[in-house]
C-alpha cells in the first residue's frame, strides 16, 4: 500500500527532461521495529535518456514511532557515473557503519538527507523562528537549522494552497548542500 506519493517535473529550461518523486511506498520491520520507506527518485525520460541517463534513487529507513533514521542507502546512475553508498546507524553504539566498514559517532535519534525533510514536517514550525535538529552526511554529524521564512498562499496546477516556507540552512553535504538557497513550501 502505497501511504504517499508527490511527482515533480524536472524541466530543463522549457524542456521536460523527466520526473522526480518522494514516497513512502511502505511500512515494514527494521531489526524488529517499525519504519517508514523514504524513498527519492530522479529519472530522465526516454528523450533525455538517449543523452543522459539519470537514475537515482536514495532510501531511508525511519523509525515510524521516534522519528529518526535506521538507514540510508543511494545508488545513483548519471551518465556513465555510477555510485552506491549506505550508511547504518547503530544507536547501541552510537555509530554511523559505512559500506566500506568505518565508523563515526553519532548523536541520539539522528536524521539523515532524506529522513530530515520528513522530519521537518513533524515539527512545530514558529514563523520568523528555527528548527534544530542532528544530521548525519559525508561522515560527520552536525546540526541543521531549519528557517521558519513565513506563510504564503501557492497557486499550481492543483490548486491555491496556505503553505509554510522553510529553509534548511546546512554546512555539510548531501542533499542540503551549501550552495545557494534550497526553499521548501509545505502545505499548511
Amino acid at each position: 500500500m502505497l501511504e504517499e506519493q508527490l511527482k515533480f517535473a524536472v524541466n530543463y529550461g522549457f524542456i521536460n527532461a523527466g520526473a522526480a518523486y518522494l514516497e513512502v511506498p511502505e511500512v515494514r520491520a527494521w531489526n524488529g521495529r517499525p519504519v517508514f520507506t523514504l524513498v527519492a527518485r530522479a529519472e530522465s525520460n526516454r528523450f533525455f535518456s538517449g543523452i543522459y541517463k539519470v537514475r537515482n534513487r536514495i532510501e531511508s529507513l525511519w523509525d515510524s514511532a521516534g522519528h529518526y533514521s535506521w538507514r540510508y542507502a543511494e545508488n545513483r546512475r548519471e551518465g556513465k557515473h555510477r555510485a552506491r553508498s549506505e550508511i547504518v546507524f547503530d544507536y547501541s553504539k552510537q555509530e554511523a557503519r559505512y559500506l566500506d566498514g568505518q565508523t563515526f559517532p553519532i548523536p541520539p535519534e539522528v536524521q539523515d538527507a532524506l529522513s530530515s525533510f520528513y522530519f521537518a514536517r513533524t515539527q512545530a514550525l514558529p514563523l520568523g523562528g528555527s528548527v534544530y535538529f542532528d544530521y548525519h552526511a559525508s561522515r560527520k554529524s552536525v546540526p541543521l537549522e531549519v528557517k521558519v521564512l513565513g506563510r504564503e498562499r501557492v497557486e499550481t496546477p492543483a490548486g491555491k494552497f496556505d503553505c509554510v516556507v522553510i529553509e534548511p540552512i546546512l554546512k555539510a553535504g548531501g542533499i542540503f548542500k551549501n550552495k545557494g538557497r534550497l526553499v521548501i513550501w509545505l502545505t499548511d
